[in-house]
């Protein structure tokens, strides 16, 4: 009769690296509406996003949608941080 042996070994696997995957948006100009959405790749779904920096008049969703109209001209230092859902 033949022999069997079994093992149980715990096994995670990681999510791939989380990575804003766009380029930088286009600049927007003064007074005329402006909507530019981010995309990010890797680890787990559903995304949150957030900004600082923003230019005066564009705001960004959770959904990770820069939209407004901007009201003042001048550079700005806009940070986008993405954030998966990973426990």
């Amino acid at each position: 009769m033949p022999l069997t042996a079994s093992a149980t070994y715990p096994v995670t696997v990681a999510a791939a690296a989380l990575a804003i995957s766009n380029a930088p948006p286009p600049a927007p100009t003064v007074g005329v509406p402006y909507t530019y959405s981010f995309a990010a790749g890797g680890g787990k779904q559903p995304y949150t996003w957030s900004a600082t920096g923003l230019p005066a008049g564009l705001t960004i969703s959770t959904a990770g949608v820069l939209s407004g109209t901007p009201t003042a001209s001048g550079p700005s230092s806009l940070v986008v941080t993405v954030t998966d859902s990973s426990p």
